[in-house]
């Protein structure tokens, strides 16, 4: 087995601070889709503005999702159908507008085609002012996605169109102890700090965690079969679900604790070094070994040794400097000789089986300098291989 799904989030993550995608990442992720790998591109974001990096990646012509404002709703190109999660209501929302008139915060509205900005009053009217002095309407795109924005002040919401996020504009320098308390105060929804002074809050259980879950389902995914890649507050749920969680070296700590792996940062190509890594060389490797068998293995596990799991190694096991497997570590091999019956430190040989494990991302190479038949590699590594739904491969 190797990764199905990819799911990246999008400022910080796959998208550079210019807003952009690089052309080394797009070449990734349109390789990745080569060989079969779906894309899940998971934001805060709406659906109108990741449709336009959606193109950038090709993803309609394949098996890839959009995971909207939080995992809200989950758009696939390939069935061209949205599947919708549950909504704020009018309620909820006049009970967020009256937390944030009695804070003294700003908030945002998001709805499905428009926002609306709820100010405190000073910022109204000074609003309405600028809009009178220029001659235009209190009424204005926004992103460049959106159908507009409406302004108001210490109003009541009575419309039927539902509300997918609400924001909270605070203070930048806001502290910790007060971000606390407001997680507190809302512990009925889900509360996520995505920059400084912008506070996201959406249903409980609206988070990019069961998003993932989701798409994997729609997918026939096995969750260790997904990786992710993210760097701040609001990934935190989708990191506590997947194992093989990459965060961004410019990641918030919390992220970078939960994480499998950090790569570079989302200015120096990180999520394209990790698909490197943990995707792309590993298949291109295994595709070089047929035609350039020759290793040499390092030999960290000798016969005899025993590891945390009480499993006895009847073999001599190692790892091949400088190539590495699907978790990301370098290459593990079993070393099969009938010469040899004692613990070694190295060995050369030729690689002459692929072990895949189709419930894990690692694959083991089988070395010698023998030929043997599946049934003799079998009875070698099978005191492994017993606790996996293995298949053997001969080269």
């Amino acid at each position: 087995m190797g990764f199905r799904l990819a799911a990246f989030d999008m400022d910080g993550t796959l998208l550079t601070n210019q807003h952009t995608i690089t052309e080394n990442t797009k070449n990734k992720i349109k390789q990745l889709q080569d060989v079969g790998i779906s894309i899940a591109l998971i934001s805060g974001r709406n659906k109108n503005n990741l449709l336009q990096y959606a193109k950038e990646l090709e993803l309609e012509k394949n098996n890839n999702f959009l995971s909207c404002l939080n995992g809200t709703e989950i758009y696939s190109f390939k069935e061209d159908k949205t599947f919708r999660e549950t909504s704020l209501s009018n309620k909820d929302v006049n009970q967020l507008l009256d937390y944030t008139k009695k804070h003294h915060f700003r908030s945002i509205i998001y709805r499905k085609d428009d926002y609306i900005q709820n100010l405190r009053f000073l910022d109204y009217i000074a609003l309405k002012a600028r809009a009178l002095i220029a001659h235009i309407g209190l009424s204005t795109g926004y992103e460049g996605t959106m159908k507009k924005t409406t302004f108001h002040f210490s109003f009541t919401y009575q419309e039927y169109q539902p509300v997918d996020k609400y924001v909270l504009l605070t203070r930048k320098d806001i502290s910790t102890t007060e971000i606390s308390k407001i997680k507190n105060d809302l512990s009925n929804y889900e509360v996520c700090v995505v920059a400084k002074g912008w506070i996201e809050i959406t249903p409980k259980g609206i988070n990019k965690g069961n998003s993932i879950k989701k798409i994997a389902n729609l997918i026939d995914c096995e969750i260790t079969e997904v990786i992710a890649f993210g760097d701040s507050e609001n990934d935190i749920s989708m990191f506590q679900e997947i194992k093989y969680s990459i965060a961004m070296e410019n990641a918030l700590d919390v992220i970078k604790n939960l994480a499998y792996d950090i790569t570079d940062t989302n200015q120096n190509d990180g999520v394209a070094k990790a698909l490197d890594k943990y995707i792309l060389k590993p298949i291109q490797q295994e595709k070089d070994i047929i035609t350039n068998p020759f290793v040499e293995v390092v030999v960290d596990r000798q016969i005899g040794y025993t590891d945390t799991y009480g499993n006895v190694y009847p073999i001599n096991y190692g790892y091949i400097r400088g190539l590495y497997g699907g978790d990301g570590e370098e290459q593990d091999a079993y070393i099969i000789d009938s010469s040899i019956n004692q613990p070694i430190k190295n060995y050369q040989g030729n690689v002459i089986a692929i072990i895949k494990r189709n419930d894990d991302v690692e694959t083991k190479w089988v070395v010698s300098s023998q030929q043997l038949t599946l049934q003799e590699i079998k009875e070698q590594v099978d005191f492994l291989e017993q606790f996996f739904d293995s298949e053997i491969l001969l080269l």
